[in-house]
Formats: structure tokens, sequence, C-alpha cells
């Protein structure tokens, strides 16, 4: 079926003003000319942060080019749960931590109640499948561990993973949205396909149905089609290590309880540990939102990856598992109205990202797990101001350590 003409769309919003460029230290080189059009390949959270922040850095034109849309794939379906300090130690945890802190910065620049942010505290409990169980706190003691909240009065063995200073939540597509409309006019949405990169020397992409599109520097955010791009263009690219970066399907529901329910849920997210009789535990997590729906995910599976995020669908009997196990955490999501979903996360080898230039002007940021909307606004930010430096190595301080080697990068 050939590929439907390229739309283009903008969305409403002030155009920042751009600065003017710093003026070049004494004796020192001056710096380089930023770039007056970035094309970003990929219109999920990685790429649409990029783009926020490229335009708020004065980028007169970006160009974000996405076959079927923004938040199409994970970005619009992942549950958006935050946490500041579950990633570790080194770069990553470093890169969660800010990536962390910026959620913050974001709800208050595009409006908590907009992108649906708020600060939870997070629990973890175990249930027994179809049984409403007496609830006891870590340890068995009373006073111990936090209390139970009235809507999980099955919840065993219950005890703290976070608090509303290290855990939180956003709704991914509406932040997605925002960081849109945030960006102003500079930003064009473009529905296309990029099929390659332009060679021999040249800067740019081409599309499926506009061709060939020259630009002052590339960005590749195509989340777990990263790899396949890279190794369909061949060259430095298909030997780097992006070109690993592969997907992984989870699968989620969301659940819509009944308002007059005896107790609905708060605002603590809840991972479950549920237990079966003669079946594997389940371990699905669960995050009740602001807008009074309820987030179901899990039910990982190794499917395979689609041609394009078009093509993505859920597994019925995953989905009836994950509905199933819903109503034993929770009476009120038993028979709830439900909007089934599937995604495939960006996955690599190593569990890291690969973010970082390829070849001069082409960067490349994708396969950030199942933190992609943790980290995905940190590292739009980061890509950016290297992208605006021209690959110097100040650009990568929190993402330099992810960059692709082997291929010539600036690190």
């Amino acid at each position: 079926m050939p590929p439907a003409a390229p739309t283009t769309t903008r969305p409403r919003g002030r155009a920042p003003t751009r600065p003017r460029a710093a003026a070049a230290t004494s004796g020192g080189p001056p710096p380089p000319p930023p770039p007056a059009h970035v094309l970003i390949a990929g219109a999920g959270i990685v790429g649409t942060s990029t783009a926020y922040f490229l335009a708020k850095a004065g980028v007169p034109r970006i160009t974000l080019v996405d076959a079927t849309g923004p938040a199409a794939a994970a970005s619009g379906r992942a549950g958006g749960f935050l946490a500041r300090d579950w990633c570790g130690a080194g770069p990553w945890g470093a890169l969660a931590a800010a990536g962390f802190d910026l959620h913050a910065d974001l709800a208050a620049e595009l409006g908590a109640d907009r992108i649906g942010y708020r600060r939870v505290s997070t629990l973890s409990a175990v249930f027994v499948a179809g049984k409403n169980a007496t609830t006891t706190h870590q340890g068995g003691a009373p006073g111990k561990g936090p209390a139970p909240p009235a809507w999980l009065p099955g919840a065993t063995r219950l005890s703290s993973m976070g608090t509303p200073a290290t855990t939180a939540q956003v709704h991914p597509r509406r932040l997605t949205e925002a960081l849109l409309e945030g960006g102003g006019p500079a930003i064009q949405v473009v529905r296309d396909e990029v099929t390659g990169l332009l060679e021999g020397g040249r800067v740019g992409a081409v599309l499926s149905g506009a061709g060939p599109v020259a630009a002052d520097a590339v960005v590749l955010a195509l989340g777990p089609w990263t790899g396949a791009f890279l190794r369909q263009c061949g060259g430095s690219g298909a030997a780097s290590p992006a070109a690993d970066v592969g997907g992984r399907r989870a699968h989620s529901v969301v659940l819509t309880p009944d308002p007059k329910a005896a107790a609905l849920p708060g605002s603590e997210c809840v991972f479950s540990h549920i237990l079966h009789v003669g079946a594997a535990m389940t371990e699905p997590e669960v995050y009740p939102r602001p807008d009074g729906s309820v987030y179901v995910c899990g039910a990982g599976d190794a499917a395979p990856l689609p041609p394009s995020a078009a093509e993505v669908a859920p597994d019925p009997a995953a989905i009836a598992a994950l509905t199933a196990d819903a109503a034993s955490v929770a009476p009120c999501l038993a028979g709830a109205p439900a909007a089934p979903s599937a995604c495939f996360l960006p996955v690599t080898p190593s569990g890291l990202p690969s973010i970082g230039p390829l070849r001069p002007g082409v960067w490349v940021a994708a396969g950030h797990g199942c933190w992609g909307i943790l980290t995905g606004p940190v590292t739009g930010r980061e890509v950016a101001a290297w992208v605006m430096r021209g690959g110097a190595r100040e650009g990568g301080s929190l993402v330099g350590a992810f960059a692709p080697v082997g291929t010539g990068a600036v690190v």
C-alpha cells in the first residue's frame, strides 16, 4: 500500500525568543553557529522533548517526523511512573535523578493538571487471587509499615517503596502533547516515514513522501525501531551499539471504576505480587491517575517487533489476565470499563540507552527501556544542548557516558 502524502500540523503557542549567539572567549575560537533547521525522526517523548528544548534555545525551524503521529507508540501508552532513586548509581542513576527533578520543573512550566503530574506514595503488597485477605503490615505487628489504604482490603505484607519526595507520576500522552504546544510554531510535525539519511557529506534525511530533506542536524529518536532503521541505512550507524536497539512488548489496561464505589483509589501506586493457586505469581503495576482512571501494566512477552507503531496490537489473553489481576488488587476495579493496549519498550542488550552523535550532524537517542518517560525529557534537554554546541563535549555532560562507541563520536 503506497504511503499517504505527508501532512504537517503546527501546534499553537508563542514562539520562543531566539537568543543571541554567545560571544567568543578571549583568544578562543568562535562558538559554532546555532542550527537553523533540525530534523527529528520520531515524535515520542524523547523526540518531542528534544524539539521542545531546541525551540526554547531559539532554533527557528524544527521538523518532527513520525509515520503515525506524536505519542503513537510507548510514549502514548506507558504508565508514567517516576522514581528519583531506583536506577542505582553511576551515569544511569544520575540521569534518572535529573529526569525526576526536570519533571517537577516541567509540571510548573506546562501545568501539573494539564500533564497529569503529581507526587505519590508507592507501595509493595501481596495479594491472593480471588480472596479478600486480612491486611497486615510488614513484620506482622501493629504500627509497623504504612497504614493500608481502604481501597486495598486484600493487601498483605504491605511495605513502602517510595514517598512523595522520591516517587511521582505523569500522563505520558498529555505530557507529549504539552511539550509540542509549549515549543510553539518553531516545531512542525510532519506525518511521514523516514526511510534513510542523506549521504555524501550532506546532513538530512529521506522521507517516504517528501523525499530528501536537508537540515543542519538530524536526531534519530525512533524508539524500538531505531536499530532496524540503522541496520537498513548501513554504514557506521549499522556498526554502532545503537543498531542493537530493539523492542519488547508490554501490555496495559486503563480501568475506570464507578465513582460511587465504596472505596476509590487514592494516590498510591502499587507494585503487586499476586499469588495464584497452581500457577505462577503475577506482578502487575497499578497506578491510579488524578482523573479517576487506573492504569495497570505488565504481562510482557517476546512478540516480534512489527514494522510500525500502527501495527502494534495486544494479546487478548494477556489483557484478560491483567484485568483479572486488577480485580484481585482492588474490588473497585472488578467489572470496571477497560481500555486495553500494548506497546513495545525500546530495549538494548546492555540495558542502557544509546545517546550521542553517530557521525557529524547526526545524533541518536533511544533504548531507555521501562524508564523512557522518566529519562526522556532530560535526554531531550541534553541532546538539544549537544546539538546547539555542534557536538562539543560540554553538551553531553549527563548523557556522554551513553554515546555510541566506534562511530567517531565526540564524548
